[in-house]
C-alpha cells in the first residue's frame, strides 16, 4: 500500500512540474551536447564564433591543470579541450555563469565539506546548470543540481504549486551533497560517482561489468554517449572557473549584497514584499536570492523553508520574524555576536581587511585557514592562478556589523566608522581602494589550521574610504621557482626548509626569500633533483590511511605510488609523493 501511495505521489509531482515549469529553459549540459571531440571540429567552432578567440594549446591546458588538485584525474583529452573551447567561443554566456560563482560557491563549499564531500565537486553545478538556479531540462530535471522530481523527493525536497525546493539553493545543495556521497559509497571512486549522477548507477554498473574494470577511463566507451563525456565536461568546467583570467574573460560580478549571503529556516508565512520592507532590500533581490518559491511567498511550515538574504540584513530579518508572534528565531554562529546595528541603512555596510600571506599556498586552502571563501578571495584579488604567494597581501570584504573577530582580534574595537557610503560593487578588474588617511590597526595572530598545526596571520584592519573602481590591476606574480634540498619521502618530519625565488616587480629578476614550508594533506612541495626542477604533489599520511585510499583519492594507481615512494607501507605523519606536476 505504501509503495502504491509513493507512486501516486510521484505521479502527482510530475503533473505539477509540467503545469508550473517553463519548458523554454534548458540545462547547461543539454546546451553543450553538440561538442565534438576532434581538432577539426574545434577549429570549425573557433571559425564560426563571432568573437576573436585564441585557440588554447594542449601544453597550456596541461600546465594549468597540473597546478590544481581534484577528486578526479584532471587529464586533458580531445573532449576536454572541446568543452573548454565551447566556453571560450561563447564568452558572454561564460562570463554570465562565472559572475555567479561568488554568490553560490561559498555555500557549495560549506555544504559539501559538511557532508564529507570534496569541495571540488562544486564545479559539477556548472556542468549541470551553468549556475542558473531556474534551469529546467527537457526531461524535467530542475535547479542548480538538476534533480529529477522523484530524486528530489527522495532527498527531502518539497515540490508543489507553491514551492519547488530543487530550485532552493540551500536545500538542493544539501541534497546534492548527500546524493554524491551515497554514490561514492557505492563505487569508492569520484569519477564513477559523477557518471552515476548523470546516468544512474544501473548504466554505470553495466559498463563496469562489460569492461571488467572500475576505472572510468576504461569503462568510458561502454557508457551512454552523454555520460561518456560527462567527466571531461567536469574537467573543462574546473578549468574555466580557475583560469578564465588567462582568456581575458572579465565577468561582471554582482554587488557584495549578493556575494556575502546567509540563510535561515523560516516557519511562519511571509511574503517577499514584507521581507523587502523589513530589510530595506529591493523586492527583486529577495526574489533573485530565493528562486525556489513560486508565488513570491514563503508558506507556513512546521519543518521550515530556507530563506537566503545578504548577511548584513539578517539581524533585521530575525527581529522582524520574532515580532510576528509565532516561532522564535535566532542567528547562529560567532560572526553574529555583538552585532551593532541591523545593516539596513545605506551607510556603513562593508569594510575590508588586508591579510598578509606568510607562505605560498593554494588559494582555496589559504582561504580555509583564515575562515574565508576561496573563490571570493580569488575574485576580490583577481588572482590569475590558484595560488597565493609569500609576502603577498590579499583583501577580504566583510559586512561591517557581522564580523566580531578576525584571527582572534576584536574587529569592532579596532575598526573605524569610516566605510563606503553605499553598497560596494566589485568589478572583475577592481583594484584596492586608495590608502585611507585614518590610522590602521595591524594585528598578528596564530590560528589553528584545519589540517593540524597553526597559521600565523597578519591582519591590517583599515577603514574603506572609497569603493573599488575599474582600474588596471597588477598581475599576480608568476609561479615562483624553488631551490631546496630534496624533501625526504616517508619521513615523519612535519616541515622542510625551502627558499622561494620571487621575481622582482621592477626588473623581473629573482631575489631569494627564506620561508619554511609546512606540508599538510594535499600540500604541493617543489624540489630540485639532480639540477633539474621537479614539482610533486605530496600528501601527509593520516592515521590508518593506506596506499589504496590515496590511489582512490587522487586517481592514481597503487603501483605508481609504490614505485614513486619505494615503499608499500604507510605510517601516520609520513610524506608521500602522489604524482609529478608538469
Amino acid at each position: 500500500m505504501s509503495l502504491s501511495l509513493s507512486r501516486v505521489s510521484r505521479f502527482v509531482v510530475g503533473l505539477t512540474f509540467f503545469f508550473f515549469a517553463s519548458p523554454s529553459v534548458y540545462s547547461q549540459y543539454e546546451e553543450m551536447s553538440d561538442v565534438e571531440a576532434d581538432s577539426a571540429a574545434t577549429a570549425r567552432l573557433v571559425a564560426k564564433s563571432p568573437y576573436v578567440v585564441k585557440n588554447v594549446t594542449d601544453k597550456e591546458i596541461n600546465d594549468r591543470l597540473s597546478q590544481m588538485t581534484s577528486c578526479v584525474d584532471l587529464r586533458n583529452t580531445r573532449v576536454v579541450k572541446s568543452y573548454i573551447m565551447h566556453y571560450l567561443t561563447r564568452p558572454e554566456k561564460t562570463k554570465r555563469l562565472l559572475s555567479k560563482m561568488v554568490t553560490y560557491f561559498p555555500l557549495f563549499e560549506k555544504k559539501l565539506l559538511e557532508n564529507d564531500v570534496p569541495d571540488a565537486l562544486k564545479y559539477l553545478s556548472v556542468v549541470e546548470s551553468a549556475l542558473n538556479a531556474n534551469a529546467v531540462s527537457r526531461v524535467g530535471a530542475s535547479g542548480l543540481w538538476q534533480f529529477m522530481p522523484a530524486t528530489g523527493l527522495d532527498y527531502g525536497m518539497q515540490i508543489n504549486s507553491a514551492i519547488d525546493e530543487r530550485n532552493n539553493v540551500v536545500k538542493s545543495t544539501e541534497g546534492a551533497a548527500k546524493y554524491l556521497k551515497h554514490l561514492f559509497n557505492q563505487y569508492n571512486d569520484w569519477a564513477l560517482a559523477l557518471a552515476a549522477y548523470n546516468s544512474g548507477p544501473n548504466r554505470v554498473n553495466g559498463a563496469i561489468k562489460r569492461a571488467g574494470s572500475r576505472n572510468y577511463w576504461v569503462i568510458q566507451r561502454f557508457l551512454p554517449e552523454e555520460t561518456r563525456n560527462y567527466v571531461p565536461a567536469f574537467i573543462a568546467a574546473t578549468y574555466i572557473c580557475n583560469f578564465y583570467n588567462e582568456h581575458n574573460l572579465e565577468p561582471d560580478f554582482p554587488e557584495l549584497d549578493e556575494q556575502l549571503t546567509d540563510h535561515i529556516s523560516v516557519y511562519d508565512g511571509i511574503s517577499f514584499s514584507a521581507i523587502a520592507k523589513a530589510t530595506g532590500l529591493s523586492y527583486q533581490m529577495v526574489s533573485d536570492l530565493n528562486p525556489g518559491f513560486r508565488r513570491s511567498y514563503i508558506p507556513p511550515s512546521k519543518r521550515g523553508y530556507y530563506l537566503t538574504l545578504p548577511k548584513r540584513v539578517m539581524p533585521a530579518m530575525v527581529r522582524h520574524l520574532n515580532g510576528l508572534g509565532g516561532s522564535t528565531y535566532r542567528l547562529d554562529g560567532s560572526e553574529y555576536a555583538n552585532v551593532s546595528g541591523d545593516g539596513t541603512t545605506k551607510e556603513n555596510q562593508y569594510y575590508f581587511t588586508n591579510v598578509a600571506v606568510s607562505e605560498t599556498d593554494l588559494a582555496d586552502r589559504f582561504a580555509a585557514k583564515i575562515g574565508a571563501s576561496g573563490v571570493q578571495l580569488r575574485v576580490w584579488n583577481k588572482l590569475v592562478n590558484p595560488y597565493v604567494y609569500a609576502n603577498q597581501t590579499v583583501k577580504l570584504w566583510h559586512p561591517v556589523h557581522v564580523i566580531k573577530h578576525v584571527g582572534g582580534i576584536d574587529v569592532a574595537a579596532a575598526i573605524k566608522t569610516e566605510v563606503p557610503a553605499s553598497p560596494v560593487r566589485v568589478p572583475s578588474n577592481a583594484t584596492a581602494p586608495k590608502p585611507s588617511t585614518a590610522p590602521a590597526t595591524t594585528v598578528t595572530s596564530t590560528k589553528p589550521s584545519p589540517n593540524g598545526g597553526s597559521t600565523t596571520v597578519t591582519t591590517i584592519i583599515r577603514p574603506a574610504t572609497n569603493p573599488p573602481t575599474k582600474a588596471t590591476v597588477g598581475a599576480t606574480p608568476a609561479k615562483p621557482t624553488v631551490s631546496a634540498a630534496a624533501v625526504p619521502v616517508g619521513s615523519n618530519t612535519g616541515s622542510s626548509a625551502a627558499t622561494l625565488v620571487k621575481p622582482s616587480a621592477s626588473t623581473g629578476t629573482a631575489s631569494a626569500i627564506p620561508v619554511t614550508a609546512k606540508p599538510t594533506s594535499s600540500t604541493t612541495i617543489i624540489k630540485t633533483s639532480s639540477g633539474t626542477q621537479t614539482q610533486y604533489l605530496f600528501h601527509k599520511v593520516k592515521d590508518k590511511e593506506t596506499l589504496g585510499d590515496l590511489a582512490r583519492r587522487y586517481s592514481v594507481s597503487e603501483d605508481a605510488l609504490m614505485r614513486l615512494n619505494n615503499t608499500a607501507e604507510l605510517k601516520a605523519g609520513m610524506l608521500v609523493r602522489i604524482k609529478e606536476l608538469k
